[in-house]
């Protein structure tokens, strides 16, 4: 499978994002809310996967099917949610957002700032290499989704009407 993104191994991505910097960024700030996002992947050789969006304040979450894990996919989704929102909204739904170090999640920019006025509306930051602990709430609600769809379960039947229902459950 090819991926068409930035090389995620670039340590200037991750500069002044890595969970350190996201740790000093939330004593500093502590009552600001924190969203986690992550994708969970369909069986082997498929594309399509679930964009699963935890907001941890309030202990829910959302997910958007997606064509494929690509930045190109996860930029579309936040670039709708800005437009949907609208930046001050945008702002106050994700503050701050933590995700681990996935390819589709490596040009941060596209969730960050708005593309067509350059206003920075959120602040995106990495979790450690093999750290999936770091943002455990979502990996909480991803085992629980395994419940429904089990790894190695073809997701080409799904709907985002099906995923909206298994997400309200």
């Amino acid at each position: 499978r090819k991926h068409y993104s930035i090389p995620f191994d670039n340590n200037k991505v991750r500069e002044g994002r890595t969970f350190s910097d996201f740790v000093r960024f939330i004593s500093n700030n502590p009552c600001i809310p924190i969203t986690e996002i992550d994708t969970v992947e369909s069986c082997k050789g498929e594309c399509r996967c679930l964009l699963t969006i935890h907001f941890t304040f309030i202990k829910f979450m959302i997910a958007f099917l997606i064509d494929s894990k690509s930045q190109a996919n996860v930029s579309r989704v936040f670039s709708h949610l800005q437009k949907t929102f609208g930046d001050v909204m945008y702002k106050k739904m994700f503050p701050v957002i933590l995700t681990d170090r996935g390819t589709e999640f490596g040009d941060p920019t596209k969730i960050e700032f708005n593309q067509t006025t350059g206003n920075q509306l959120t602040s995106v930051f990495y979790c450690n290499s093999y750290a999936s602990y770091q943002k455990g709430a979502i990996e909480e609600n991803h085992r629980l989704i395994r419940y429904v769809l089990p790894k190695g379960c073809s997701f080409d039947n799904l709907t985002q009407d099906k995923v909206n229902l298994i997400l309200s459950h």
